[in-house]
């Protein structure tokens, strides 16, 4: 292979790995605003999180106990996500 070759695949190697590190920056960006957004999400809601319970709580309702049902799973969810969202955020520090 001769110098001018080499050279060329360097440079070629070089910018593809500027571009991937733009990339990966690009990812910190946004897991960084979504990390914001799901750290927002317990105090826009806790209104509704609340009522949804003192309304489930000591009922045989049947909506009453299918809202909490489902807030319950919705919970779960945001806490998977979140941990994601924390993983991800964890490899940029």
């Amino acid at each position: 292979m001769q110098f001018s070759e080499i050279k060329t695949k360097l440079d070629t190697l070089a910018g593809d790995i500027n571009t991937l590190e733009g990339r990966m920056n690009d990812l910190a960006t946004v897991a960084s605003a979504i990390g914001g957004s799901l750290d927002a999400l317990p105090g826009t809601y806790s209104e509704l999180i609340t009522a949804v319970d003192a309304a489930a709580e000591g009922s045989d309702d049947a909506a009453k106990l299918t809202a909490k049902a489902e807030k319950d799973l919705l919970v779960a969810e945001y806490l998977a996500i979140k941990a994601k969202t924390t993983n991800v955020l964890a490899v940029f520090v």
